[in-house]
C-alpha cells in the first residue's frame, strides 16, 4: 500500500497547513491635537457575533484529491471523500494570551469522512478509505480570532471493503498556537474591505504511522495572511449551493498567499453567526469544502435548523455611542439585558465590561430596565490587522459571568472622522476579470494584468466616515481612454 503515502500526506497537509499570504502596507499614527468627533453608519448586524455553550453548526464536507493523485503519478484513484462535520461551542473560559487575560470559546469539531465502498483503488486493490477527525479550537470572543487549534486525524483503509482487513494508516495529533491570534475577520465587515496580519505560529505533531514520520510536520516561525471581502449574497461557487436557506446575505472573504495564489475563501453569514461555506485549496492539488446544512442555536425559539436561527430567549445587546471615533476619545457603552419575547428586563444583574486590548475591566449592574451605561476611553491601542477602512477596530465585551451570556460590539478608531466625509475607497476597489468565460478577482497581490479581449469590471465601495448623513449624490469615474461614467450614490448614514 505504498501508494497511500502521497494521498494521506496530502489529506493531512490540507487539514492543517493551508497557505497564507501577505499584503504589506503600513499605518502610522501621528500625534496631534484633534477635535473630538465621531462617526455613525455601520450595520450592527455585521458586527462581531456572540455564541452560547451548545450552539451547533453542521457542514456537508467534501475532500477532493483527484488532482493530487494525478500529480503524484501513482496508480491509484480516490473518490471525493464526503461526510458531516459538526462544530459545537463546548465552553466559555479565560486564557492568557501574550500576558492578557482573554475571554474565549472552546469549539469542539467532529467529523467522519469516507470514500465509500470501492471508492479507493490502490495498487489494483479496491476498498474504502475512512478518516475520523476530532478537534478543539480556542476562539477569542471579541473578534473570533483563532488562539489555538488542536485536532487528531485517524486514517484507515479497508481493502475489498472488508472491516476485518482494516489497516491503520495514521493517527496523528496536531497542536497549533497563533501569536497574535489569527483574525480571519475584521469586524465590522463591509464589502471591499481588505486587511492583512503578520503573526507567529507553531505546530507540534505527535502520533504514529507506518508511512511517514509525524515529526516532519513540526513547524514554527513567522507567517502572514491577507484577505478581501469580494462579494455579498447567497454562497455559491457557480456550480454548488449550500443546503441552509437562510444565508442570502453572506459575505465572501477571499484569501491569497504572498505569491498571489488563492488559498481559498469563506462565506460569513451574519444570520448563523459564523461561516456558511468554507473552502480551502492548495496548489499541490487538493481542496476541501464545508457547506452549511444545519444551524442549531441553543437557548432560542422559532428555530428551523435548515433555514432560520430564531431569536435568543435572553440576550445582551451592546451599543457604542458612536461606532467610529478618534483615538483617546470618550465613548458611552450601553448594554441592554432582556428576555424575549416581551423584552422583559433583567434587572439588578452583575455584569462585566471587558476592553481587553487596553486591559480595561468594569463591573456594572443593570438598572430596573435591564440597562447599564459606562464611559469608556478608547485609548490609542491598535489591533494586529491593518486594514483599508480604519485605523483599528477593537472589540468590547459585556457579559454575565453567572450565566455565560455574552454581548459584544466593536469600536472603530478612524483618524479621518469629520462631519460629512464621502469616500470612494480606492484601497477597497473590487476588480473582476473575465477571460474565456472564467472570472477572477484581481488584487495588489495578484497584479492587475489584462489581455486584449478580457472584460474588466470595477466595483468601488462608497462610505460616509462622518457624523452626519450625507445627501444623495453622484460619483464620477474617468477611464484611461477619457470616458466619463457617472453613477448615483444614495444618502449614506
Amino acid at each position: 500500500m505504498t501508494q497511500l503515502r502521497p494521498i494521506v500526506l496530502g489529506l493531512i497537509f490540507l487539514m492543517f497547513a493551508s497557505p497564507f499570504g501577505a499584503m504589506v502596507t503600513s499605518s502610522n499614527f501621528l500625534e496631534e491635537e484633534r477635535e473630538s468627533m465621531n462617526a455613525e453608519g455601520w450595520d450592527r448586524d455585521i458586527d462581531v457575533p456572540t455564541w452560547r455553550i451548545g450552539d451547533e453548526w453542521i457542514y456537508d464536507t467534501k475532500f477532493d484529491v483527484a488532482q493530487l493523485i494525478a500529480q503524484a503519478n501513482v496508480s491509484a484513484s480516490l473518490n471525493t471523500l464526503t461526510g458531516d462535520t459538526t462544530y459545537t461551542v463546548a465552553d466559555i473560559l479565560f486564557i492568557t494570551v501574550d500576558g492578557v487575560q482573554t475571554l474565549a470559546y472552546s469549539l469542539d469539531i467532529d467529523g467522519d469522512f469516507t470514500s465509500g465502498n470501492s471508492g479507493a483503488t490502490l495498487e489494483g486493490v479496491s476498498g474504502r478509505l475512512n478518516i475520523g477527525y476530532q478537534g478543539e479550537d480556542l476562539i477569542r470572543v471579541r473578534d473570533l480570532a483563532v488562539i489555538n487549534s488542536e485536532f487528531t486525524l485517524d486514517v484507515k483503509f479497508r481493502p475489498f471493503n472488508l472491516g476485518f482487513l482494516e489497516q491503520d494508516i495514521a493517527e496523528i495529533t496536531f497542536d497549533t498556537t497563533y501569536l497574535a491570534p489569527k483574525e480571519k475577520y475584521d469586524f465590522p465587515i463591509h464589502l471591499g474591505d481588505q486587511w492583512y496580519m503578520p503573526f507567529q505560529s507553531g505546530t507540534s505533531v505527535s502520533g504514529s504511522s507506518d508511512y511517514f514520520d509525524p515529526s516532519e510536520f513540526d513547524t514554527a516561525g513567522p507567517e502572514n495572511a491577507s484577505w478581501q471581502i469580494t462579494a455579498k449574497g447567497t454562497p455559491t461557487d457557480g456550480a454548488s449551493n449550500i443546503d441552509y436557506t437562510g444565508c442570502g446575505d453572506s459575505y465572501k472573504i477571499n484569501e491569497v498567499n504572498e505569491t498571489g495564489v488563492s488559498a481559498g475563501y469563506n462565506w460569513y453569514c451574519p444570520a448563523v453567526r459564523y461561516n456558511s461555506w468554507i473552502s480551502v485549496s492548495n496548489a499541490a492539488g487538493f481542496t476541501i469544502d464545508w457547506l452549511l446544512k444545519e444551524y442549531n442555536p441553543t437557548d432560542s425559539y422559532g428555530v428551523s435548523a435548515s433555514s432560520t436561527p430564531g431569536t435568543r430567549n435572553v440576550d445582551i445587546i451592546v451599543d457604542m455611542q458612536f461606532l467610529a471615533t478618534l483615538p483617546d476619545s470618550e465613548q458611552t457603552v450601553t448594554a441592554t439585558y432582556l428576555t424575549s419575547p416581551g423584552n422583559a428586563p433583567q434587572a439588578n444583574k452583575n455584569l462585566q465590561l471587558r476592553y481587553e486590548l487596553d486591559s480595561y475591566l468594569a463591573s456594572p449592574t443593570t438598572d430596573g430596565n435591564g440597562i447599564t451605561t459606562n464611559q469608556l476611553n478608547v485609548s490609542t491601542v491598535v489591533d494586529s490587522t491593518p486594514s483599508s477602512d480604519d485605523f483599528t477596530s477593537n472589540g468590547v465585551i459585556v457579559w454575565d459571568p453567572a450565566t455565560d451570556i455574552i454581548g459584544a460590539t466593536t469600536v472603530v478608531i478612524d483618524l479621518t472622522v469629520v462631519g460629512i466625509d464621502l469616500v470612494a475607497q480606492a484601497d477597497s476597489i473590487i476588480v473582476t476579470r473575465i477571460r474565456d468565460g472564467e472570472s477572477s478577482i484581481l488584487s495588489k497581490v495578484t497584479g492587475y494584468a489584462a489581455l486584449p479581449g478580457d472584460l474588466i469590471s470595477f466595483s468601488i465601495p462608497a462610505q460616509n466616515r462622518g457624523v452626519l448623513t450625507s445627501p444623495a449624490t453622484e460619483i464620477e469615474v474617468t477611464t484611461p481612454d477619457g470616458t466619463s461614467i457617472r453613477e448615483n450614490i444614495p444618502a449614506i448614514p
